[in-house]
């Protein structure tokens, strides 16, 4: 048997339970979660789904058909729609902005901002499950600077986990400054150049290092990984709730999800693998809805073609008994 009726360890996680699928953009939950879907009435939130203004005209939206991010985010929201018209589920698409149209100086406040919507959601839904990208692609090699901005921030977070209702930080460069004692206009000034400096050359070199990583393959979406640990520092304070970490598809064709998953297992403890039959037809139905996507999405025409979808998705839980 094959599809959500058949047996799994998944279905167990799910049941009776409330359920929020975080998808990062307007079709990875259809994408990375059908199985989800198919098996439970779920809240969708679909975090980059805002419009810059004024509007902006980039190479993805050149590269899906449209003129402008106006009409690009128009077009994938009605889309998107289609791809669930018919559910029980429930969508909500929050006006954080995607990364082809986001300011990275701004991109800790848009962490910050998914870790208290999160949070609240989790208060209000005890005993929930929170489904989100594991990271599936190509690996973009941290810098050093990177590093030391992570260890930064759990630390920060490990200590929020004590404060009710604190969002995760945004450490390093993208944190928002000390208000402890306010600095003259000119000294404010200069600090606000000298970190726009910053910012810039870490920007850059971190699109180096991801234009390198690419010529082996899709990287890892940075959308998908800022929703992955909003919900890794968050999930684990709400005790009851469950964290289903989901292998992003088209990404998993270029580097499987559990490359990224023993990268993560040092952070978390517990991530248990397992894998869920997906009704390959209905997956391949909605993902058609998707018309602006699926060629930019895989060039190989692989998603459009219902035999080349694959017929089961792998998630990792993060056990309850397990969880730091």
């Amino acid at each position: 048997m094959s599809g959500p009726d058949a047996a799994d360890d998944l279905t167990p996680v799910l049941r009776g339970r409330p359920v929020l699928v975080l998808a990062p953009h307007l079709d990875d939950a259809w994408l990375s979660a059908a199985a989800v879907l198919q098996r439970a009435e779920c809240t969708v939130w679909t975090v980059f789904a805002g419009s810059p203004s004024p509007a902006q005209s980039t190479p993805w939206d050149a590269a899906s058909g449209f003129a402008d991010s106006d009409e690009t985010m128009s077009s994938r929201t009605r889309e998107d729609e289609a791809a669930f018209a018919g559910t029980p589920h429930g969508v909500e698409r929050l006006p954080l902005l995607d990364a082809t149209y986001a300011d990275h100086a701004l991109r800790g406040q848009d962490r910050q901002e998914l870790g208290r919507r999160l949070d609240t959601w989790l208060t209000s839904h005890p005993g929930a499950v929170v489904v989100a990208p594991v990271g599936a692609g190509v690996h973009v090699p941290q810098a050093v600077w990177q590093v030391l901005r992570e260890r930064v921030r759990r630390s920060d977070d490990s200590a929020a986990a004590e404060t009710p209702g604190a969002a995760p930080s945004a450490a390093g460069a993208d944190a928002d400054e000390g208000t402890a004692e306010a600095p003259s206009g000119a000294l404010r000034s200069a600090k606000a150049v000298a970190a726009q400096s910053v910012r810039r050359v870490m920007h850059a070199d971190a699109q180096r290092r991801r234009r390198k990583a690419q010529r082996r393959g899709m990287a890892a979406n940075p959308d998908h990984l800022l929703v992955r640990d909003v919900a890794l520092a968050t999930v684990p304070r709400h005790a009851g709730a469950t964290l289903v970490l989901s292998e992003d598809l088209p990404y998993l064709w270029h580097e499987r999800g559990a490359v990224q998953a023993r990268r993560l297992h040092r952070h978390t403890a517990g991530l248990r693998e397992v894998t869920a039959p997906v009704d390959v037809a209905d997956k391949h139905a909605r993902l058609q809805a998707y018309t602006s996507q699926l060629p930019v999405l895989d060039e190989q025409g692989r998603l459009g073609a219902a035999d080349l979808l694959p017929v089961t998705e792998t998630y990792w839980i993060v056990d309850d008994e397990d969880r730091s």
